[in-house]
């Protein structure tokens, strides 16, 4: 954990690994001020953690299993990118299953970051989020 001023930042471990796209140690941040708590996830496979307390979520919510699955049988994307993505990007189905499993009584807002705009649909994630949660969702 790294001390700045108010703020007390932990790193953790994220997997955004793919044989094309090899990354070193990439790292989420929990950052906490005084009552509130930020945390922060992108460009993962997955979330290995659940984070209680949290006020503040800005996550990745990259693609729709759906419509990604329509773009590769389409041709509109390469099955190399199909792989490269569903290896290092969260889903909307997966972040749905993050907030499933985690307590959200104190969560303020949601930001939903890093939405692709082939294999995304901003404005689906953000009621999809919204209406499962009842938490205010930004885009």
């Amino acid at each position: 954990m790294v001390e700045i001023d108010r703020y007390k930042i932990l790193p953790f471990a994220v997997h955004h690994n793919h044989e094309f796209m090899p990354c070193q140690e990439p790292v989420g941040f929990l950052i906490k001020a005084d009552t509130e708590q930020l945390v922060y996830i992108t460009d993962t496979s997955h979330v290995d953690y659940n984070f209680p307390d949290t006020t503040h979520w800005m996550i990745e919510c990259n693609h729709s299993n759906n419509l990604i699955e329509k773009s590769l049988a389409e041709c509109r994307i390469p099955l190399s990118l199909y792989e490269r993505i569903r290896c290092t990007h969260l889903s909307i189905e997966q972040v749905i299953e993050l907030f499933k499993a985690n307590d959200l009584n104190t969560c303020q807002e949601i930001h939903l970051i890093h939405i692709s705009k082939g294999n995304g649909d901003a404005e689906f994630f953000q009621r999809t989020i919204q209406e499962l949660t009842g938490i205010p969702v930004y885009i």
